[in-house]
């Protein structure tokens, strides 16, 4: 019979139970295979229809393997050889933080949505970003579609996971004061140019420290993007797409502000520079991501809350106003316009315009009778006399 918080239908046995559970809010279909209950879920009756008809076409062997052996499986077979370096790394690191320590290993199959959501319940009670969240979700959403492709599972229960909605940080814009105060620090440094290089073309980290000279174009004043640079060596950029930088002259004099720090070092990359690196190491190597993050600490002990990210979002916010939102989105190489609004829109906003419009909007309104003039206001010794 149907439990006290479901309705539905039951069929005859071995035809499957279809219900609606009130507490979890959606509709359950569970049905006997091999011995062993499986089920379908969702919020509608006509989704939970389509699903359960591919509830019979699990294999009894493939149900044995427990949900960490398929994570690891998939890691190893479907994101090492196929994605990324980095991107297997990220995947793998988000597994061994975040999904290994919040669930049991359980066999594959019996993993639901409720597990799921119980995962993202934890993580936000201790406090864990949207972010990391929305990364935990999408590393189980990979995996477990995978398994449905593979028939290790009859649907996947990530679909229907929620986030928390929490309040964003705003991004960390640099003020002036902050500016002059960073390159002051950094002046008879090695790292002043491709810090200020970093501020005035908007590149990321990785695509910093992978661009060459070959990727510099002074007779049509452009800058290709076409690589990024991570612990594991170099790649493509975050999108897999080269995009177009102007070279405008701030970054000219930049890169030669820096091609003169490498002589005044002797630096190997003179002569011998394989990879054609524009920013190196003082021996001539690719400079590692982490030793650009030292330099950012180090900035921050001087009391400059700066980080590699920040000087993107200083650039975005210094072009408001001067560069279009399709100019914009092309220097900073995004494939969208709504890509560019999404990330920084609240950035874009121009407050001081908007409040110029306001206070026109107001200049008209009077706040109070300025025509009143103190010998109309009549006494309460003068209301007695005109009463008589």
């Amino acid at each position: 019979m149907a439990g006290k918080n479901r309705k539905g239908t039951r069929n005859l046995n071995g035809m499957g139970n279809l219900y609606f559970n009130k507490a979890a809010q959606r509709w359950e279909y569970k049905i006997m295979v091999h011995g062993r209950v499986r089920m379908a879920t969702g919020k509608t009756h006509k989704i939970v229809n389509a699903r359960k008809k591919g509830l019979i076409d699990v294999p009894e062997n493939k149900e044995k393997i427990n949900l960490y052996d398929w994570i690891e499986l998939w890691l190893n077979t479907y994101v090492k050889p196929l994605k990324k370096a980095s991107t297997y790394k990220q995947y793998e690191d988000t597994y061994k933080c975040y999904i290994r320590p919040y669930i049991k290993n359980v066999p594959l199959r019996t993993v639901n949505t409720t597990d799921i959501q119980k995962i993202i319940s934890r993580m936000n009670e201790k406090g864990l970003s949207a972010y990391t969240m929305k990364q935990v979700r999408k590393v189980l959403n990979l995996a477990l579609a995978r398994a449905v492709k593979d028939k290790y599972l009859v649907q996947n229960p990530v679909t229907e996971i929620e986030i928390p909605a929490i309040q964003q940080k705003a991004k960390k814009v640099l003020k002036p004061e902050e500016i002059q105060k960073m390159f002051t620090y950094l002046e008879k440094s090695r790292w002043y140019w491709p810090i200020r290089f970093m501020l005035v073309t908007g590149l990321r980290r990785g695509e910093l420290l992978a661009l060459k000279w070959s990727d510099i174009d002074e007779v049509n004043k452009v800058i290709t993007v076409s690589d990024n640079l991570t612990n594991e060596g170099i790649g493509t950029t975050k999108s897999n797409k080269v995009h177009y930088v102007p070279l405008s002259n701030a970054a000219e004099n930049c890169l030669k502000g820096f091609k003169k720090q490498l002589e005044k070092e002797g630096n190997p990359a003179i002569w011998i520079n394989d990879l054609n690196l524009i920013f190196v190491g003082k021996e001539g190597k690719p400079i590692k991501p982490h030793s650009l993050n030292n330099v950012f600490r180090r900035i921050q002990n001087i009391g400059v809350d700066a980080s590699p990210h920040s000087m993107r979002h200083t650039f975005v916010y210094y072009s408001k106003n001067k560069l279009s939102l399709s100019e914009l989105k092309d220097t900073l190489g995004h494939d969208e316009s709504t890509s560019t609004l999404d990330i920084y829109g609240d950035m874009l906003f121009d407050a001081s315009s908007v409040a110029h419009k306001i206070d026109a909007i107001f200049n008209d309104v009077k706040f109070k009778n300025t025509q009143v003039k103190a010998n109309n206001i009549v006494s309460f010794e003068d209301l007695k006399k005109r009463a008589k």
